[in-house]
């Protein structure tokens, strides 16, 4: 092939004018006689891509797409129309991924940014759209950096159209109106109406916060400290900040740091659930007392632990608020893995530190990996009891994600199983966590999950409850936790695997006393939350030796046993 410009040209050219006049056979002539000669040349696959889509054939301008961007993963334009196909699949997460490359590699492509917007706004997704929207206006057009002054006026319109919009809402095409606000730096006069704040986000407002006088912020953080230990309360402010307090997770690092160390923690949550693990503050619920308490608790914090990805809230301007010595992302699963590569390069440029946990499927494009397991405290766990001779198996199931965790194929498998064995299904949902432990005590086998390759916290409860748990675990997950107890099962030996344990229940009560020891040692509350503070150590001073944290940041155990 000549590498004469002026004969690319004229290739480039005619193919455009063929594919153009619709004689897309001439058309696939020309382009196969140039992958004959390389076949790996970029503009003739995407040549190729573009008769494909002209002709109806999306599988293969997928295919071809794909093997554009593996060959010049910085093909914009490839992604770009990528993302659009594959949403039209209904491939969601890989058309954002597509999405978000197409704006990493071209910034000045408003058409990826505002497609990138309409998909997750149509997915309900609508705090990530406003990240993407606010990461957007702080570039100008082709990637220029405004200066502070520009990217607060911009800012500044944006949030003003879109506020017009809730009070005079007009329907503009949503692509216009993005690129409006984005890109013409508050010239725009409405956002679209779909990009109205819905009321679900109303929690998302925070009022000024409150002079520091009247609750200066030891006592603001002291307010779920045990009395007996406030004075002793020589270390930190964490503020834990989680869009949704995810298996109580957020509320129990606080009271773990309230009652056991030289720290203390509040824990502003955006949305509330039915589960009702605990609280502190709730956003969605809260007075507007308990709003300016949130603001002022953000603005005063000495340390940050973040659940899940940080969310947009009005009052508060994350960029200036997290710092590489100050703050570290925690990330539980499926934000991450719809995000992967997004939030990858945003903690590739902040410097913040990201920890994932041990489910590769939403790593695999965030490639940071450190696994601390989950605390849980098995005192308010009321343990099975074997089923008696005659009495059927019972065999739990939480089905909060009937996709993600196979509900259907455990279904499957347990009508089939029923015809020869004793089983009874019981499937918990709806319900809050103190009735799922209490349904939980009265069975004897949990099927967790087969898809993501880990266990959750569902599989934690059953296995303190005693229960034989059946989960799939991928070879990460394998080699992370070998010695675990749990029946590892995928789509082709449930059915097998839950069947030899129906047939052999002294294997059923040694699993599930295994699997109580197992949470006793690797689930130990105390235990993992000194990972933790060898983490914020590591946030705040560097890499460096391990500090002793017995004597540096846990409370004594006489001054804990008080309280």
């Amino acid at each position: 092939m000549s590498t004469d410009p002026r004969e690319q040209n004229v290739w480039s050219d005619t193919l455009a004018a063929l594919i153009d006049a619709q004689k897309l056979d001439e058309a696939v002539t020309l382009i196969s006689e140039r992958l004959r000669q390389t076949p790996n040349d970029v503009e003739a696959l995407m040549g190729l891509a573009m008769v494909c889509i002209a002709t109806g054939d999306e599988a293969q301008a997928i295919s071809t797409l794909q093997r554009v961007v593996r060959v010049a993963p910085d093909q914009a334009n490839a992604h770009a129309t990528l993302g659009v196909m594959l949403y039209r699949k209904g491939a969601v997460g890989d058309a954002l991924n597509h999405l978000y490359a197409a704006i990493a590699h071209a910034p000045d492509d408003v058409g990826a940014l505002a497609n990138a917007v309409h998909v997750l706004y149509e997915q309900r997704r609508y705090s990530d759209a406003w990240l993407l929207i606010d990461d957007a206006a702080q570039q100008g057009p082709r990637g220029r950096t405004l200066s502070s002054a520009e990217a607060g006026s911009l800012t500044t319109a944006l949030r003003a159209g879109i506020a017009r919009c809730v009070e005079a809402p007009r329907d503009p095409d949503p692509v216009v109106a993005v690129l409006e606000l984005c890109w013409r730096h508050g010239q725009a006069e409405l956002a679209p109406r779909y990009l109205a704040q819905p009321a679900n986000l109303a929690y998302c407002r925070l009022p000024p916060p409150p002079t520091l006088t009247a609750a200066p912020p030891r006592a603001l953080f002291a307010k779920h400290v045990p009395a007996t230990l406030r004075p002793h309360k020589t270390g930190l402010n964490i503020a834990i900040v989680a869009d949704l307090n995810i298996a109580g997770y957020s509320t129990t690092l606080m009271r773990l740091l309230n009652e056991h160390t030289i720290h203390q923690a509040r824990v502003v949550v955006f949305q509330g659930d039915y589960l009702n693990y605990g609280e502190d503050i709730v956003l969605s619920r809260a007075s507007d007392a308990q709003k300016a308490e949130a603001a002022e608790i953000l603005q005063s914090a000495d340390f940050f632990h973040v659940s899940r990805h940080p969310k947009p809230l009005q009052g508060l301007d994350w960029r200036a608020a997290l710092r590489p010595d100050n703050a570290l992302v925690q990330y539980h699963g499926t934000d991450l893995r719809l995000n992967a590569r997004r939030y990858y390069d945003w903690h590739m440029r902040t410097g913040i530190l990201g920890l994932a946990a041990w489910d590769y499927t939403m790593i695999e494009q965030a490639p940071f990996l450190h696994h601390i397991p989950a605390w849980f405290d098995p005192a308010h766990i009321t343990p099975c009891t074997p089923p008696a001779d005659g009495e059927p198996v019972r065999v739990c199931h939480t089905p909060t994600h009937r996709s993600v965790k196979r509900t259907d194929l455990f279904l499957e498998a347990t009508e089939r199983l029923k015809r020869h064995h004793d089983l009874e299904v019981v499937l918990i949902e709806g319900v809050p966590n103190a009735e799922c432990l209490r349904i939980k005590s009265t069975c004897h086998v949990t099927f967790d999950q087969i898809s993501v390759g880990a266990y959750g916290l569902t599989s934690v409860e059953s296995m303190a409850a005693g229960h034989a748990v059946l989960c799939g675990l991928s070879n990460v997950g394998a080699s992370i936790m070998p010695d675990c107890p749990i029946v590892n099962v995928h789509e082709g030996n449930l059915e097998r695997r839950l069947g030899e344990l129906l047939d052999d229940r002294a294997r059923m009560r040694r699993l599930g006393e295994a699997g109580i020891a197992w949470v006793r040692r690797v689930h130990d509350p105390l235990t993992v939350l000194v990972r933790y503070l060898h983490l914020y150590d590591f946030v705040r001073h560097g890499h460096g030796y391990a500090r002793d944290v017995e004597q540096e940041h846990l409370l004594p155990a006489e001054v804990r046993g008080a309280s």
